[in-house]
């Protein structure tokens, strides 16, 4: 055989065996999406395989993609609006990301704070769901804690509530003792699409309105979605 034949074809042999050595270490990597049906795409996103598109981790994704897509429409070119750094949200189904209220009447209480503790000082800006879990009922009021560990017991510092529903709802006024209450602050490239009272000054978010992990153009709802 010709040495340059015998060299060529020992190359090839060797790309190629690379190619299959790292497509196996690829695709135990990657996590691949069904987005046949309705999903929400985790904010833990790196390796992620949509429609065949890696989307690249945290603010590098490819184009837009929507967590939630609300009951209010979006359209392209909608203009998207930050969260507040003081905007919370209480992760009632400990999925670690917001959910919006991607069912009616089940969405996720957002909260105005300056930490991560719930206090009287901090104010409820959207009423929703959090992790509560009833201590006793009393004269039609129900005295519950926020059940941030989601041990399915009291644990000192939790925040204590008072209200008369147990639908698990927390609302303004609700608060008689602050403390961990389970609230996890919105990452920057999450961002909302204000389609409820979008002349509010300032800008604020409310139930139904589309939930998007923004990328270029940043802060425009782009035709890549």
């Amino acid at each position: 055989m010709n040495p340059i034949l015998k060299i060529t074809l020992l190359t090839i042999a060797i790309i190629m065996l690379c190619g299959i050595v790292i497509y196996a270490f690829l695709a135990n990597e990657i996590i691949k999406v069904d987005v046949s049906d309705s999903v929400v795409v985790p904010e833990n996103y790196e390796n992620l395989l949509v429609l065949d598109i890696t989307i690249k981790p945290n603010t590098g994704q490819q184009s837009d993609i929507f967590l939630h897509n609300g009951q209010a429409g979006s359209s392209l070119g909608s203009r998207l609006s930050n969260f507040d750094i003081t905007d919370w949200y209480s992760d009632h189904n400990g999925n670690q990301k917001f959910d919006g209220n991607q069912i009616v009447s089940d969405n996720e209480a957002t909260i105005y704070s300056l930490d991560d503790i719930l206090d009287p000082s901090d104010s409820v800006k959207n009423a929703g769901l959090a992790f509560i879990k009833p201590f006793r009922y009393a004269n039609g009021v129900y005295e519950q804690y926020i059940d941030n560990d989601h041990s399915n017991s009291y644990t000192n510092n939790e925040a204590i509530i008072r209200t008369s529903t147990t639908g698990g709802l927390i609302n303004q006024g609700d608060l008689v003792l602050g403390g961990l209450a389970d609230m996890t602050n919105f990452p920057n490239y999450v961002k909302f699409a204000d389609g409820i009272q979008g002349t509010l000054i300032p800008q604020k978010y409310q139930n139904g309105e589309a939930i998007i992990i923004d990328a270029d153009p940043i802060g425009i709802l782009s035709d890549a979605d």
